[in-house]
């Protein structure tokens, strides 16, 4: 992996990334990778070729970004009869601006939860470390808002750690409640904090290379999540890289 600034040695993530979100992940980054003033593109062969992917599914992926805003398709040169072949091109600095409208619907049932958060990551991974940490804590804040408003008024620790653990769930990311954390008596009684071990992650090759931006993503909205479920006296931390390949998240009285 390359610095907080850089981008991943795509053949080496292309691997681990499974998921139709994650595949898109991939091109993007080979499309950053490759980005240089006044470049003109990059044809559908080499990118599936760079990410391990057959032409027809990269080009399906691609098409995708491009409805999205993030990924220009661009005419290559002429060498004969007929339309010259599309070259792609990563969007300079797409911002919040480019996300499309459906990103700001409603309800946990509204999208499959890992690509949205693959959007916002994907919006803002070329920035900054002060441009992407507003835009991701705004972004992330209001995502996890509108999934504690859809799941409705919870009140203590115990009620939250179930709806971070459903939501965390919904996502991919094998969440189990600590056992050894929760102390005695009701969770929403104890004095100490509880932790909830996240197993899996679906985007773990971009949060070791970006962790302000995929990281800064999921904290903001479990903490989203509590504030929009109305546990305004819950405070919900994520703990990235507690051990080796895995992170935690603190629920705690606050």
């Amino acid at each position: 992996m390359s610095g907080a600034g850089g981008v991943s040695e795509t053949s080496a993530v292309a691997p681990r990334l499974a998921r139709g979100p994650a595949r898109r992940a991939a091109l993007m980054l080979e499309l950053r990778r490759r980005a240089a003033p006044g470049g003109v593109g990059v044809g559908v062969d080499d990118l599936a070729a760079a990410v391990g992917l057959h032409p027809n599914t990269a080009r399906e992926h691609l098409d995708v970004l491009v409805a999205e805003g993030l990924v220009e398709r661009l005419p290559g040169p002429r060498t004969g009869r007929g339309r010259p072949r599309a070259l792609y091109a990563a969007v300079p600095s797409p911002g919040a601006a480019a996300m499309p409208a459906t990103f700001t619907a409603t309800g946990a049932e509204a999208h499959d939860l890992r690509d949205r958060v693959l959007r916002i990551v994907l919006s803002h991974y070329g920035t900054g470390p002060e441009e992407a940490a507003a835009a991701v804590e705004r972004e992330g804040s209001r995502w996890g808002e509108d999934l504690g408003r859809a799941a409705g008024s919870v009140g203590g620790v115990t009620a939250v750690v179930g709806l971070v653990s459903r939501e965390l769930e919904s996502m991919g990311m094998e969440p189990r409640v600590l056992e050894e954390a929760r102390g005695a008596g009701d969770l929403g009684a104890s004095a100490g904090a509880v932790h909830v071990e996240i197993g899996a992650c679906p985007l773990a090759a971009l949060a070791h290379d970006r962790p302000d931006v995929v990281c800064g993503v999921h904290a903001a909205m479990l903490r989203g999540l509590a504030r929009g479920a109305g546990a305004d006296s819950v405070d919900v931390r994520l703990l990235p890289f507690e051990g080796p390949l895995m992170c935690r998240v603190e629920v705690a009285a606050s």
